[in-house]
C-alpha cells in the first residue's frame, strides 16, 4: 500500500475546496502520476486528516500576489509539519498534562483542561515535543514505572545467562565446608538468590541421596530387559513360563522347499518382478518353490540393480506392468456427437434394410405373376 504524501493530501484538498467530486478527484490524481485510489479511499482519508489536524491549505505570497493579477496558474504548500516533533500533540498527551496541572482537581475541571489542550493542539501551538517537556516539567516521567535492577545479571552476548564455571563451584564449596555462604561480592555480577541456589544444587549433586535413592529403584523394578533373552527353544519357554506369559511356538515341521538354493531362471526373476506386489505368500511360496524370505531378498536385490541384469529386468517388469493396467482399464465411452452420429447410420441402415425388403418382396410377386401368365 502506497503512504500518502504531504503534497498528495494537499493536492487533493485543493482540488475538492474548488468543488470537483471525489470520483474527478481520483481520476485526476491518477492521470497526474499519484497512486491509484478509490474514491472512497480519498474522501475517508481526507476528512479524518483533516478533523485530526485541522488541514488548510495555505497560500503562498507569490499566489497571492497571481490572484491578484487573476493570473490562472495556482501552486499550494502544505501547511502540516514534515517531523513528528512538530506534529500536533495527542490526546493522551494533553490528558497526562490536564492531570498533572489539576492532580485534585475535579474530573469536569480536568475534562475542560484537557479540551482546552486538544484545541490549542489543532491550532498549532502545543506540538508533540512541547507536551513532552511539559509533562517533563510537571513531574510526570518521574511517575513512569521503572524497575531498575539492584545489580547488573552476567549474560551473555546473545542474552542467555553465563554458565557457572568450576572455579565458582569450587569456591561455593570451600565456603560450605566453613558452615558459610559467600557473599556476592566474592563474584562477579552473582545475586544472593542465585549464588544460595547454585550451593542447593551442588549440595544435592555431592548427596549419596541420590546413588542410594537409584539402587533402590533398582532393587524394587529390575530391568526388563535382564535375563529375558532366549538363545534356545527351551530358554524360551522356560522364560515364559516364570512371567506366566503365553508360550507360542510353531509345532508343525518347517516345510522344505526344492528350489531354496537353486540359481533363479530369467524367466522367473521376470515374472517375480511382475506379479510380486500383488501376489500373497503362499502363492508365493508355491510358484517359485522357496521360502517367502528367500523371494522377497531375491526381489529387493533386483530393485536395488545388485545384479548385472537387474536394470534389464527392472525396465522390462515395469513395461509389462504398466502394458497390463492399460488393457485393464475400461473402454472409454464415446461422445455425446460421435453417438448421435451412430444413432443416424444405424437408422439409416435399418431404413434401407426395410426399403431393400420391400423392393425384394414387390420382384418376387412380380416373378410369380409373369410365371402364371406365362
Amino acid at each position: 500500500m502506497n503512504k500518502w504524501k504531504p503534497q498528495e493530501i494537499a493536492l487533493a484538498i485543493s482540488k475538492r475546496e474548488e468543488g470537483k467530486t471525489w470520483a474527478k478527484i481520483a481520476a485526476e490524481m491518477y492521470a497526474e502520476g499519484w497512486p491509484k485510489r478509490s474514491q472512497s479511499n480519498y474522501s475517508s482519508t481526507i476528512a479524518k486528516l483533516s478533523k485530526k489536524y485541522d488541514l488548510k491549505i495555505a497560500k503562498s505570497n507569490a499566489e497571492k500576489m497571481r490572484s491578484m493579477t487573476n493570473e490562472k496558474e495556482t501552486s499550494y504548500h502544505f501547511s502540516t509539519s514534515t517531523t513528528w516533533r512538530e506534529d500536533p500533540a495527542t490526546r493522551k498527551q494533553c490528558k497526562f498534562i490536564a492531570s498533572l496541572t489539576l492532580p485534585k482537581g475535579t474530573d469536569l475541571q480536568k475534562k475542560a483542561l484537557e479540551h482546552k489542550l486538544c484545541v490549542s493542539a489543532k491550532e498549532g501551538n502545543l506540538t508533540k515535543e512541547v507536551a513532552g517537556q511539559q509533562i517533563d516539567l510537571l513531574g510526570g516521567s518521574e511517575t513512569k514505572r521503572t524497575i531498575a535492577p539492584t545489580k547488573e545479571v552476567r549474560k551473555t552476548s546473545n542474552g542467555g545467562w553465563v554458565r557457572w564455571s568450576k572455579k565458582e563451584d569450587a569456591i561455593l564449596m570451600d565456603y560450605n565446608e566453613k558452615g558459610e555462604i559467600p557473599p556476592s561480592n566474592v563474584f562477579n555480577n552473582r545475586t544472593d538468590k542465585a549464588i544460595s541456589q547454585r550451593l542447593y544444587r551442588l549440595k544435592r549433586k555431592e548427596s549419596p541421596v541420590g546413588d542410594l535413592r537409584l539402587k533402590t529403584l533398582e532393587a524394587n523394578f529390575p530391568s526388563p530387559y535382564e535375563n529375558n533373552t532366549a538363545s534356545t527353544k527351551e530358554d524360551y519357554v522356560s522364560i515364559h513360563d516364570r512371567d506366566n506369559k503365553p508360550v507360542r511356538l510353531n509345532n508343525e515341521e518347517s516345510k522344505v522347499f526344492a528350489k531354496t538354493n537353486e540359481v533363479w531362471a530369467y524367466d522367473e526373476s521376470l515374472s517375480l518382478l511382475v506379479s510380486f506386489p500383488e501376489i500373497s505368500i503362499e502363492e508365493a511360496r508355491e510358484t517359485y518353490e522357496r521360502p517367502y524370505w528367500v523371494i522377497a531378498k531375491h526381489y529387493e536385490k533386483h530393485y536395488d540393480l545388485t545384479y548385472a541384469v537387474s536394470e534389464e529386468l527392472v525396465m522390462k517388469a515395469t513395461e509389462i506392468r504398466h502394458q497390463m493396467k492399460r488393457n485393464m482399464e475400461p473402454k472409454k465411452k464415446p461422445s455425446l456427437l460421435k453417438r448421435w452420429k451412430l444413432r443416424r447410420i444405424t437408422k439409416r441402415e435399418k431404413r434401407l434394410n426395410r426399403k431393400l425388403d420391400k423392393a425384394l418382396t414387390k420382384l418376387s410377386k412380380l416373378q410369380k405373376k409373369v410365371n402364371i401368365d406365362g
